[in-house]
C-alpha cells in the first residue's frame, strides 16, 4: 500500500484565499491467485473457480477558492477531480469531476445562512464483463460503482441565536443521480434529508442539545431474467428517523462531570418488483434502535482521573429476506442459517487516566 498528499493555500489578495491539494492511494494486491473447488449445493460441486487479487489507484485533485465579498457575505468555488484506476474488474478507469458554489450570508447578527450545490459527472472506460466469474455476467449489465452517472446535489443549512447560549440550527439537502448509460442495473436514485438541532447552555455548568433527523431515498433498477435486454424491474424507498437528546452537567466545581445521551432511531424499506405479472408484494423491512449511554469523570488530582460509564442498546429487526429461513429451508441448499438481528446490551465501563 501507498498514500501520499500534498496542500497548499495561498492568499494573494484580501479576502481572496486559494486551496489546492492532490493525493494518492494505491494497493497492490500480490496474493497468489490458486484454483478452488465451489460447493453450490448439497448434491454437487461446481466449477472451480479462481480468487482475484484486485488492485486499484486512486488519485485526487482539489482546487478551490473563496473570497469575501462584503462582511456578511461570503463564495466559493471548486472542482473536484476522482480518477480510479482498478485491475481485474469490468472497468479499468473511472474519472469523476465536481464542479460546486457555495455562498454563506449573515443577513442580520443572529442568523447563519450557507448554500451550497454541486454537479458531478463520472465517465468510464469500456465495460468488458470479467472473464473469470462464472456464471457468465449479461454484457448490458453496468455495476452502479463502475458505470457513468451524473448527480445533482444541493445542501442548505441555517443557524440562528435564539438567546444568549441557545442556538438552533436547520439542515437540508437533496441528490439526484442518473445512470444514462446502464441498460440494466441502477438507473436512477433520489435522495432528500433534513435536520433540526438545538443546543442550549443551560446554566454555566448544564448544557444540553436536541437533534432530529429524517432521510429518505428512492432508486430504480432494471434486471432481464432472460440474459437479454430488461424484462423486470425494481423500485425501493427507504425512510429513516433519527431522535437525540444529551445532556452534560459540570459539579464540586469541575471535579465531577457527568453526561447522558438518548438516541432514538427508526428505518423502513419497501421493495416493488415489476415483472409484467400479478405477483405478491414483498413485505416491509423495518429496524429499530435504542441507545443510551451515562457517563462520569471524577479529577482525582489535576493529572489523574477515574471514568465510568454504562452503555445500553437495544436493537431489532423485521427483515423477510431472513426471517424464517433457516440452514435448510430451500431443497438440496445447505445454507448459514444467518437471522435477522435482535439483541439487548449493556456494557459498564470503568477507567484511570493519568495524563504525563
Amino acid at each position: 500500500t501507498f498514500g501520499a498528499s500534498a496542500r497548499l493555500t495561498a492568499t494573494p489578495v484580501d479576502g481572496l484565499r486559494r486551496n489546492a491539494s492532490l493525493s494518492r492511494d494505491k494497493r497492490n494486491n500480490k496474493t497468489p491467485s490458486l484454483l478452488y473447488a465451489l460447493v453450490s449445493t448439497d448434491l454437487f460441486l461446481a466449477t472451480s473457480r479462481t480468487n482475484q487479487p484486485y488492485s486499484y489507484t486512486t488519485d485526487k485533485l482539489r482546487l478551490s477558492g473563496d473570497y469575501r465579498l462584503s462582511k456578511s457575505l461570503k463564495a466559493a468555488l471548486g472542482f473536484d477531480q476522482d480518477n480510479r484506476q482498478r485491475t481485474l474488474q469490468e472497468v479499468g478507469t473511472t474519472r469523476e469531476g465536481t464542479v460546486w458554489a457555495r455562498v454563506s450570508a449573515q443577513p442580520i447578527d443572529k442568523l447563519g445562512l450557507s448554500l451550497k450545490v454541486a454537479h458531478a459527472d463520472r465517465k468510464n472506460g469500456d465495460y468488458n464483463p470479467v472473464a473469470a466469474i462464472d456464471p457468465a455476467e449479461n454484457p448490458l449489465l453496468r455495476k452502479y460503482n463502475l458505470a457513468g452517472r451524473e448527480r445533482d446535489s444541493a445542501t442548505l443549512r441555517a443557524d440562528y441565536a435564539l438567546a444568549e447560549g441557545y442556538s438552533l440550527g436547520l439542515d437540508g439537502g437533496v441528490s439526484i443521480d442518473k445512470y444514462k448509460q446502464s441498460t440494466l442495473g441502477l438507473t436512477n436514485g433520489r435522495s432528500g434529508n433534513l435536520g433540526l438541532d438545538l443546543s442550549a447552555a443551560i446554566t454555566e455548568q448544564t448544557q444540553a442539545h436536541v437533534f432530529a433527523q429524517a432521510e429518505r431515498m428512492r432508486s430504480r433498477q432494471a434486471g432481464s431474467l432472460a440474459f437479454a435486454q430488461a424484462d423486470w424491474w425494481a423500485r425501493s424507498a427507504d425512510a429513516t428517523d433519527v431522535f437525540g437528546v444529551g445532556v452534560n452537567h459540570s459539579a464540586l466545581k469541575g471535579k465531577l462531570v457527568l453526561g447522558a445521551d438518548l438516541v432514538v432511531s427508526r428505518s423502513r424499506s419497501d421493495v416493488v418488483v415489476d415483472t409484467g405479472t400479478a405477483n405478491p408484494l414483498f413485505p416491509k423491512a423495518s429496524t429499530s434502535l435504542e441507545s443510551l449511554r451515562l457517563r462520569a469523570t471524577y479529577q482525582l488530582r489535576d493529572n489523574l482521573a477515574l471514568l465510568g460509564s454504562y452503555w445500553y442498546e437495544a436493537y431489532d429487526t423485521q427483515d423477510w429476506r431472513y426471517d424464517g429461513v433457516t440452514a435448510s429451508t430451500i431443497p438440496s441448499v445447505l445454507l448459514l442459517g444467518e437471522q435477522a438481528p435482535h439483541y439487548t446490551v449493556n456494557v459498564l465501563g470503568v477507567a484511570l487516566r493519568y495524563r504525563f
